[in-house]
């Protein structure tokens, strides 16, 4: 018996008592009279594994129903139900809900159970697959990307900031896969290690380069494409990459499209992530930067409008100063961490990670580190 629950929906009392009947014993099951029914439990009890709606209810019908929990909660199985068995409905049905099953009426207990074992069987699988990037694969690049960052801190110094602003834009418009964003904002520079130390310091500067200079760091997306399209799995990720750069043409004003576009959208957010940042490690201040992307109509104006209610590094308003040994993953630094001679060994803003800490230790005997050390504290940490 699976302990993952199924919602039922049907605006015919009779129907969903039957179901009940004969299905209680091998399924968790919750009932819903109504689409509106439907999506009020789902929001006060929280997501299932399946939904089976009938297609005709008065107010929100089937259709419309499963298209909202599409949307809602993309993890959901769908399944309808109808008395109406033509292909125009069917067809409406997939292709505006993904509609995992198409079952007509009457069903029998055996064709519903059947559906209702796949369906539980796909939800299995969508959340192995979950698990499966939460836990294997993007610890597996945040791993590779502190590493890399050992090697060239300039290259690898704002991917956690990068992520955490195409995480925040994709989290607000509710995109289903965000984790391919996420993972092209923490891999969007491993072409940079191609490149001359000096000339990505002065890219990130905003210093002006040379043809060949210039050429180098534009070619630095197709690079990082070719080698992250050999990961099965994350051709779009590599997609979005090699799409990074600033567009050179104007917003075309198809804004309903773009969300369409897994790709076309995700390369959007790392563009708008990637010189929005720069601005901001240049000088400007948020609003500065934000009106000056806002001046450029190279991005679509509702995905800045997104961004513009982006906090950001405002949430650090405190900063502590501390010793090197009490640095832990994930703090911020307020400033420089520097060497006895100077050396920049982390930046600012920089999120610090474990390999950087174990760097740290290292270098403390070596060379010395100044101290003591100024991170940013949360307003959680400042609270407390």
């Amino acid at each position: 018996m699976s302990t993952e629950t199924i919602l039922l929906v049907d605006d015919e009392p009779y129907v969903l008592d039957a179901i009940r009947r004969q299905l209680r014993s091998s399924f968790t099951l919750w009932t819903a009279a109504s689409g509106e029914e439907a999506l009020q439990i789902l929001k006060t009890k929280g997501s299932c594994a399946v939904v089976v709606s009938d297609m005709s209810m008065p107010g929100m019908g089937g259709i419309e129903l499963l298209a909202k929990v599409k949307s809602l909660y993309p993890q959901t199985i769908r399944i309808m139900l109808t008395g109406h068995a033509d292909l125009e409905n069917a067809i409406e049905a997939v292709n505006t809900g993904q509609i995992f099953r198409f079952l007509t009426k009457p069903c029998s207990v055996s064709v519903l159970e059947f559906a209702l074992r796949q369906g539980l069987r796909q939800y299995e699988l969508l959340q192995a697959e979950r698990d499966l990037l939460n836990n294997t694969l993007k610890k597996s690049i945040k791993v590779l990307c502190e590493l890399l960052g050992l090697a060239n801190a300039s290259a690898f110094r704002s991917s956690y900031r990068l992520r955490e602003i195409a995480v925040y834009m994709a989290e607000r418009l509710t995109i289903g896969k965000k984790w391919q964003i996420e993972i092209a904002a923490l891999l969007s520079q491993v072409g940079c290690v191609t490149l001359p130390r000096d000339v990505l310091e002065k890219y990130h500067a905003g210093i002006p380069l040379g043809a060949q200079e210039m050429q180098m760091c534009e070619s630095h997306p197709q690079v990082a494409e070719k080698l992250i399209s050999q990961i099965p799995r994350l051709e779009k990720v590599a997609a979005i990459i090699g799409m990074q750069m600033p567009p050179k043409e104007q917003w075309d004003g198809e804004h309903e499209a773009l969300i369409r576009d897994e790709v076309r959208l995700g390369a959007q957010i790392l563009q708008i992530a990637l010189a929005y940042d720069r601005l901001l490690g240049q000088g400007e201040s948020q609003a500065s930067a934000l009106a000056l992307l806002q001046g450029q109509s190279l991005y679509d104006p509702e995905l800045l409008a997104v961004l513009a209610e982006y906090e950001g590094r405002i949430r650090y308003g405190n900063i502590a100063r501390i010793s090197y040994q009490d640095l832990l993953p994930g703090m911020v630094m307020a400033e420089d961490v520097l060497a006895k001679d100077g050396a920049v060994l982390i930046w600012k803003d920089e999120e610090v990670s474990w390999a950087k800490i174990q760097s740290l230790d290292s270098l403390s005997s070596y060379i010395g580190i100044q101290e003591p050390l100024v991170v940013y504290l949360n307003n959680q940490e400042a609270a407390g």
